[in-house]
């Protein structure tokens, strides 16, 4: 079974929690009053580094990944699964992410490394 957990950011405050700092054995419910708080999933899977991937993450791919290029690109929740939006701006299906997350690390978040995903142009 998948474990459901969740990163925060405080659009309010500017500020991101990621859940191990969150004190995970709190109320949650406390959260749901707060309009200013992103919900951000934890995906299931780890980066290379074993460093879990979350919705809202920053992922960049090497070249050693199945599509043969180096790919870096936001992880988003999509129909009924996570998927990425690539800095080239092309959108994977479901299940791309899980297929390079072995050959991809996490880089930073839209929210405080938003310069990450500058379109790149060939």
């Amino acid at each position: 079974m998948r474990e459901i957990k969740f990163n925060f950011y405080n659009t309010h405050t500017k500020q991101y929690t990621r859940w191990e700092e969150s004190n995970a054995g709190m109320n949650m419910c406390s959260f749901f009053t707060h309009e200013h708080l992103r919900f951000l999933q934890y995906t299931g899977l780890k980066d290379k580094n074993g460093v879990e991937i979350y919705e809202g993450d920053i992922i960049q791919a090497d070249s050693s990944s199945p599509i043969g290029n180096e790919v870096t690109a936001q992880v988003y929740f999509k129909e009924a699964g996570f998927a990425l939006l690539t800095t080239r701006g092309s959108d994977t299906s479901i299940g791309y992410l899980v297929m390079i997350c072995p050959f991809a690390e996490v880089i930073g978040n839209i929210y405080q490394h938003k310069h990450l995903l500058e379109v790149q142009h060939d």
